[in-house]
């Protein structure tokens, strides 16, 4: 379920900060084109996905971080575990 409120600014930033390092420590490694489609649609299709306007990022109402950078790393996870493991 998606949280009624947005997370904090400080939470986005401590969730950002989180991912970013795993990112590094795992070598910015990246989803497939096709890996990439397939988490973007399952967060379009999520009840936690927030696009209030369309000149913004989209983010994840449950960690806060923004859906079109978190999803193209393969460090990451879905926080409600939407989305396939990377295997690239």
């Amino acid at each position: 379920m998606a949280s009624e409120r947005e997370p904090t600014l400080g939470k986005k930033a401590w969730a950002f900060s989180l991912a970013a390092v795993r990112h590094l420590l795992d070598g910015a490694r990246k989803v497939s084109a096709e890996g990439l489609r397939e988490r973007l649609t399952e967060c379009q299709s999520c009840p936690a996905f927030s696009a209030p306007d369309p000149e913004a990022s989209p983010s994840c109402t449950i960690c806060g971080c923004f859906v079109d950078v978190k999803a193209s790393w393969a460090s990451e996870r879905c926080p409600l575990g939407r989305w396939k493991e990377a295997t690239e």
